[in-house]
């Protein structure tokens, strides 16, 4: 290899290796398993802006749960830790169809969300993920963005939220 080539190379697998400890790295019992699929482009193109709204946070027995809610005043995700299951729903207002797939885009990895659809009175669909998943954790850095993408969608691109961040750590602490 030309040493202008291994030196990037060397350079980059000691920094990987180094870690800032600040969290232990998971067994291999604890690892989320990886749903991660090619290395897309980064999550918003140029000229591209987010979907106007708000994130809220709430919280209640059962766990915690960040809503995007646009300026329709109907939540288009939301994001919710079930305490219990020790697992994150990321949850979508209706209906599946068989042989969808709905898919995140952040932190320039495609996450495919295992989509099912819930028996309520409304319909919504929801996705089981681990807390420890990275692509949550890239959904929830300040001043970015991820894509959601899936049928009737146009890449619904939508702001990052600390909220998420506090979901995921609730589901962690559990």
């Amino acid at each position: 290899m030309p040493r202008h080539l291994a030196l990037p190379l060397i350079c980059s697998l000691a920094l990987a290796a180094c870690g800032d400890g600040s969290e232990p790295a998971p067994t291999a019992s604890e690892a989320p398993p990886s749903a991660l699929v090619g290395n897309p482009a980064a999550a918003v193109a140029p000229g591209q802006t987010p979907m106007a709204g708000e994130w809220s946070v709430s919280e209640d027995t059962s766990g915690v749960a960040a809503a995007f809610v646009p300026a329709s005043g109907e939540p288009v995700m939301t994001i919710r830790c079930d305490r219990a299951a020790r697992q994150v729903a990321v949850e979508k207002p209706g209906a599946l169809a068989p042989g969808v797939e709905y898919s995140i885009i952040a932190g320039g990895e495609r996450f495919i969300l295992p989509m099912q659809t819930s028996t309520g009175a409304v319909p919504t669909m929801s996705a089981q993920v681990h807390p420890q998943q990275p692509i949550l954790a890239s959904m929830a850095l300040p001043g970015t963005t991820f894509i959601l993408l899936g049928p009737g969608l146009t890449e619904t691109v939508m702001p990052a939220a600390p909220g998420i961040r506090r979901v995921i750590d609730t589901c962690l602490s559990s």
